[in-house]
């Protein structure tokens, strides 16, 4: 929602969003097999998708929109930000910068 007002265009992109990262993690599975699931990377990801599959399929239907604890939850879907950055660390425009974030964590 921007500025209070629900808008049908984002939930909709959310939820196409959402269907690729699900097609992502289970196309993982599959060329990876169960070895993916020890990764850490992919144990993020999963974690992230599984966030965003029980608050946009399933919990928002079921509560009012006021709900404060759903909301303080949904905080963690910012985390989805750093899947970007991990995915462009690959890019050799960006390595420098992500050698030099790397070296502060």
């Amino acid at each position: 929602s921007i500025s209070g007002h629900k808008s049908p265009v984002l939930d909709w992109m959310e939820n196409i969003f959402l269907g690729i990262y699900v097609l992502e993690c289970f196309l993982n599975l599959v060329a990876a097999g169960w070895v993916a699931v020890k990764d850490p990377w992919f144990q993020f990801d999963f974690s992230l998708v599984f966030l965003g599959i029980s608050y946009e399929w399933c919990i928002r239907h079921f509560t009012d929109s006021g709900a404060r604890f759903i909301n303080q939850i949904l905080v963690l879907r910012t985390l989805r930000l750093l899947r970007m950055l991990r995915a462009m660390r690959m890019l050799p425009v960006f390595q420098t910068g992500w050698q030099l974030t790397y070296g502060l964590l």
